[in-house]
């Protein structure tokens, strides 16, 4: 008799057998190994100002999603404090 799958296992066993997740691992981890002998044999100055620009290019896009949508988040915001002011009365 076969065990009734849950919401939690099905959603892996679905996401394991539409992708091929063993090939994504093992790319990640060829690109990790990949970075540690290039960082192990640079300056220490180099994989600094590496991560800086790195952490740099993270933030643009995020900027620019922040600027792109404060009039949402300003709405959002005023509902937000209206509904807690209202709940303190």
């Amino acid at each position: 008799m076969s065990p009734v799958p849950t919401k939690e296992n099905y959603q892996k066993t679905c996401f394991l057998r539409s992708s091929n997740f063993d090939v994504l691992r093992q790319t990640n981890a060829k690109w990790f190994l990949l970075f540690v002998i290039i960082g192990a044999s640079i300056s220490l100055g180099a994989v600094i100002d590496f991560s800086d620009a790195m952490i740099f290019a993270m933030v643009v896009p995020n900027m620019i999603g922040v600027v792109l949508l404060s009039p949402k988040i300003k709405e959002e915001l005023t509902k937000y404090m209206n509904a807690i002011k209202s709940n303190k009365k």
